[in-house]
């Protein structure tokens, strides 16, 4: 028992050093949460046992361990939070209106035109535009209209993979951040509590 807070240390300290130098086996979700339940248990159970042996001032280690965890975990979330957001709005799910109004109102013609060969770039989708004052015509996509769709398609692709990893990676902050906080409660309650109502050792009586 003596050396669990110690031991709490160098596994923390192995943590921040794998996760410096070799980052996918520490963000491995079958990794993660082990070691958020380990270090979880650890650190109240450490900070409890310095108590006990009068050392108040090393105890606020595990503390300080406890804050900087939680501390990064608020990183993680709002960084994935901010990602998603900015994935979100550049998402481009459908057509603008400012732009398919772009196909009757804009003038001159190239405009109407250009705003035709914008939407097929963006969606592969052929818009009538209008060319005279009563009549419309079909955009008739080019083979570098065809070519920058695909490109467009896989840029839309690969953004759509992050943002979905943004997603995924802020679900796992949250749900990190709740359990490595809600143990270290959980535990330091627990003690308190045990502590409370252990039986006080009597010293024995003089005699005579």
């Amino acid at each position: 028992m003596k050396k669990i807070p110690l031991l709490t240390i160098l596994f923390w300290l192995l943590i921040v050093f794998t996760y410096k130098f070799f980052p996918r086996i520490v963000l491995n979700e079958f990794v993660q949460y082990p070691l958020v339940l380990l270090l979880s248990i650890f650190l109240p159970v450490s900070f409890w046992l310095k108590i006990q042996d009068g050392k108040r001032y090393q105890s606020l280690i595990f503390i300080g361990i406890f804050i900087f965890n939680c501390t990064l975990l608020v990183f993680a979330l709002e960084r994935n939070y901010t990602a998603q957001m900015i994935l979100e709005k550049n998402s481009g799910a459908g057509i603008y209106p400012e732009l398919a109004e772009m196909l009757t109102n804009a003038e001159p013609l190239e405009k109407r035109q250009l705003a035709a060969r914008f939407i097929y770039q963006r969606h592969a989708i052929a818009m009538p535009y209008k060319v005279t004052d009563t009549s419309y015509t079909l955009y008739t996509p080019s083979q570098s209209d065809h070519d920058r769709y695909k490109a467009n398609f896989t840029r839309s692709a690969h953004s759509d993979v992050v943002r979905m990893n943004a997603t995924q990676q802020l679900r796992m902050a949250f749900l990190y951040m709740i359990l490595h906080a809600g143990i270290f409660l959980a535990l330091i309650v627990f003690l308190l509590v045990y502590e409370h109502g252990r039986p006080v050792a009597k010293k024995p009586q003089d005699v005579g």
